[in-house]
């Protein structure tokens, strides 16, 4: 309401505190504040229609309504004769987007039905929460590889076979992970890397028997002293190749997290 007071007022366009636009019973600019050239990355002229800052932006998500459009934000004012506040994307120059929270303000100059936007930036704001979701993924994955370590020690030493407690590994490990597959690869006689025990998601063309056999090669350049040393190392990729006994699947690894496993008697 203060806003509009301003507007109303005839306060220089310069004074007024937020990226603010007026369109008259047309949806053609009446006034601007200079912030919303800065916002749109082009000038606004008197009597642009508003079709030309409403065809680029788009909402910021499922939840959110378009702009324009027979259910958009502008028709819902209009016809409820309520404000309409949402989030949408601003497609600029080179493909940039800013993240713009858009209120929708319908009313009325000498019985002139106007329309006022107000445009306030939010792209800091939505950096600041996806920074937030990501610590809080980081966090939910450290505390699940925990429980999993816990889970996998608790079952190893339970189990009274080692391939029982290589198959527990396995399944908890790719469980962890939100992985397709996991595997225990255990070098053979020669140093080669034998899968040992595995667990595959379902739905996929190779299930856990069909991979148990297979030899295991690491990406080019992976360096063999890192698994020694006991560090985990994410991969580029990684293949499998089968032999006379064991057929080589038709499954395409693009990415891989290899985990170093002791076990001592």
């Amino acid at each position: 309401a203060a806003l509009l007071e301003l507007v109303s007022a005839g306060v220089p366009a310069g004074e007024l505190p937020v990226g603010v636009a007026v369109y008259d019973a047309d949806l053609r600019l009446w006034r601007g504040s200079p912030l919303i050239d800065e916002i749109a990355g082009v000038p606004q002229l008197v009597g642009d229609r508003l079709a030309q800052l409403t065809e680029r932006l788009s909402p910021a998500g499922s939840h959110q309504r378009s702009l324009d459009g027979e259910w958009g934000m502008i028709a819902a004012a209009l016809r409820t004769h309520h404000t309409q506040v949402g989030d949408l994307d601003l497609r600029g120059e080179h493909g940039l987007a800013r993240s713009m929270r858009i209120t929708v303000i319908p009313w009325l100059r000498g019985g002139e039905e106007m329309l006022a936007l107000v445009f306030t930036d939010i792209s800091d704001l939505r950096r600041a929460e996806r920074e937030a979701r990501t610590l809080c993924q980081r966090a939910e994955r450290g505390r699940a590889w925990l429980a999993a370590s816990a889970e996998i020690t608790t079952s190893v030493l339970a189990a009274p076979d080692p391939r029982d407690a290589f198959g527990l590994v396995a399944r908890i490990g790719r469980r962890a992970a939100a992985a397709d597959i996991g595997m225990v690869a255990v070098p053979d006689e020669d140093g080669t890397l034998v899968v040992t025990a595995a667990a595959a998601a379902p739905g996929l063309p190779a299930d856990a028997e069909s991979l148990r056999g297979l030899t295991v090669t690491l990406a080019a350049g992976f360096p063999a002293d890192v698994l020694a040393a006991g560090h985990a190392v994410a991969l580029e990729g990684l293949s499998l190749r089968g032999n006379r006994v064991v057929p080589t699947p038709v499954l395409p690894l693009a990415a891989a997290l290899a985990v170093p496993l002791r076990l001592a008697r």
